[in-house]
């Protein structure tokens, strides 16, 4: 029986009572949609329109599918800065980059599609918080970087804040301070109503309050650039260039969709903390493949989720995928009629705009909470920030991955133990290191290992027990604490079978206490449990102790 897709059985369900809360979120949503679609397609050296076909029939398709339709797709931050470190890097002329930017969507919205098929979402989780974050404030500072040429009005002599920097000293004298004027005053403007005004759509208004002082009072008669002429129409599949070098293509359409699919988990999972919705990874993943397929016969670029707009739809009343139709709807619209005034939007709005953005993205205050966890997250997250305004976005993924996959890898071959002993009056064992009422039972060694062993750490399980036994000579009785081991392979047997090898010859009864899963059914299997003695085998440790106990 064929099932019908969340959102459109909730459509075929409506509710009257839910259209006022829809069409103010999609307006909302429309507000905030249409100057961000103009400006992220600027980050790609795309025009505008594209940014607009984004939003309409991804953003539909996405909304009729998905497990949450209040879940926005379109145009979003850090997706377009790797796929326009994919794009740009191979020098297109403008028309050869549509297609590539279209067929780029195409293969993100395809390996999309593979992933939730081999249920590979879990692979977006390496992209932890501290790489996350250090990724998204590199972002903000490539994306403010690329901003200062169009405020300043000087020529760009490279990409990024580098490039920003250089060129600043470079053409100090050829700054337009009527431009720099223009958007300071607009980004002055956006921070504050983002501080005090946070329900206005502040992008919006600054866009058509600059196409409005454009027209009115000539502002371009200064100096100040515009945009300028604007293609509108409705979203149309584009030929991909035939001339590109495919295997560096498919790489780089590999790496915007783990970020892209990264961001739209990040959109689902915020936007079900605010509506009480549980997340459906595989389902997301899926979603996300088809709207970016989408986006590519519509002659658009990748997509993803957008957290602002998904708050916004959310505090405004979204209840169904009609207000993502009511958004897609109005930007058609604006996309069919009205594209020529968007021609007079001065450059330093569009700047400020961006800028803004950029602004938003950035949260420091986050990185240095991380140093109250790990100070190796803190660190983590600065150099993935660093990383990326050296190397580039796509490179600083890779390095953060591989340094995180490093320290994953040596907090499993060395993680965390202790020995435990008896608090007067409790039960339970504690750490000895930790609890200072905590005593040493005279000739039993209660070891915690804090970790399951496996090929990579029981040598060191082994070591670490060998070292304890030897500084404590009198031990009748050594009990490996295995509460939190859930597995075993063969290489952990043979360390564990030689570690009762060198108890029995000093005379030390070795007791395995606890155990989950997989633990104990390798435990049986492999013949160590016989070898052991199910005297020699407790439920935990406190039993062993008290069994232990004259």
């Amino acid at each position: 029986m064929l099932k019908i897709p969340p959102g459109l059985a909730t459509l075929l369900n409506y509710r009257l009572s839910w259209l006022a809360g829809d069409l103010a979120a999609g307006l909302s949503v429309a507000a905030i949609a249409l100057p961000i679609g103009i400006a992220y397609a600027a980050i790609m050296d795309l025009p505008p329109q594209m940014g607009l076909f984004a939003a309409i029939l991804p953003a539909v398709l996405y909304a009729l599918i998905a497990p949450s339709a209040r879940v926005q797709v379109g145009p979003d931050a850090a997706t377009c800065s790797v796929a326009a470190a994919t794009l740009l890097s191979f020098a297109l002329p403008v028309d050869m980059r549509v297609g590539a930017a279209a067929m780029l969507a195409i293969l993100v919205g395809v390996f999309l599609l593979l992933g939730s098929y081999l249920r590979a979402s879990f692979l977006a989780d390496l992209l932890s918080k501290p790489i996350l974050a250090g990724y998204i404030a590199g972002i903000a500072i490539e994306l403010t970087g690329e901003q200062i040429g169009r405020i300043t009005a000087i020529p760009m002599d490279g990409p990024g804040m580098r490039g920003a920097v250089i060129s600043l000293l470079q053409h100090l004298r050829d700054i337009h301070w009527a431009s720099v004027l223009c958007g300071a005053v607009t980004l002055l403007a956006l921070r504050l109503s983002r501080r005090f005004l946070r329900r206005l759509p502040g992008s919006f208004i600054a866009v058509m309050t600059g196409i409005a002082v454009e027209a009115a009072f000539r502002i371009s008669d200064l100096g100040i650039a515009v945009l300028g002429p604007v293609t509108g129409g409705f979203p149309m599949p584009v030929a991909p260039p035939a001339n590109l070098d495919w295997p560096r293509f498919v790489l780089g359409a590999l790496a915007v969709s783990f970020v892209a699919f990264a961001s739209g988990l990040i959109s689902a999972r915020t936007g079900a903390r605010l509506t009480g919705e549980t997340v459906q990874t595989e389902a997301e993943m899926r979603s996300l493949g088809l709207a970016n397929i989408m986006a590519g016969f519509s002659g658009a670029f990748p997509v993803t989720g957008a957290t602002t707009r998904t708050v916004v739809a959310v505090i405004a009343g979204s209840r169904t995928a009609v207000t993502s139709m009511v958004s897609a709807t109005v930007i058609a619209i604006v996309t069919l009629f009205f594209m020529q005034p968007l021609a007079l939007l001065p450059m330093p709005v569009l700047g400020a705009v961006l800028a803004s953005a950029a602004l938003d993205m950035l949260d420091l205050r986050m990185i240095w909470k991380l140093r109250r966890v790990a100070r190796f997250e803190m660190w983590l997250a600065i150099g993935t920030a660093i990383m990326v305004v050296l190397v580039g976005a796509l490179q600083a993924v890779a390095v953060a991955l591989a340094a995180t996959l490093v320290q994953l890898l040596r907090e499993l071959a060395r993680p965390n133990d202790a020995l435990l002993g008896r608090v007067p009056g409790q039960v339970v064992l504690a750490k000895l290191h930790r609890n200072p009422n905590a005593a040493h039972i005279p000739g039993v060694l209660v070891y915690l290992f804090e970790a399951s062993p496996l090929f990579l750490n029981a040598g060191y399980l082994r070591q670490r027990a060998l070292t304890c036994l030897m500084r404590h000579p009198d031990t009748r009785a050594f009990v490996l604490d295995a509460s939190v081991m859930t597995s075993l392979d063969s290489t952990a047997i043979e360390q564990i079978e030689a570690l009762k090898t060198e108890c029995d010859q000093r005379k030390v009864r070795l007791i395995v206490a606890g155990g989950n899963g997989n633990f104990l059914r390798v435990l049986e299997q492999s013949g160590l449990a016989a070898k052991l003695r199910a005297e020699n085998l407790f439920a935990n440790p406190e039993e062993a102790v008290a069994a232990l106990s004259p």
